[in-house]
């Protein structure tokens, strides 16, 4: 059954994880992985959604 609420997901990951995760995708940017770090969010994103 697809998820229909995707709050939940948004809810299950702690504040302080998406706090990290969102500096961590600013250093990779910074750093010139800027195209290794849209992959794998895309990677991560297409999962989720054949879910």
């Amino acid at each position: 059954m697809p998820v229909t609420d995707y709050d939940i997901v948004i809810d299950a990951l702690p504040s302080a994880t998406i706090n990290d995760l969102h500096e961590i995708a600013k250093r990779m940017v910074a750093g010139g992985f800027g195209k290794e770090c849209s992959h794998v969010y895309s990677s991560c994103r297409r999962e989720f959604l054949e879910e």
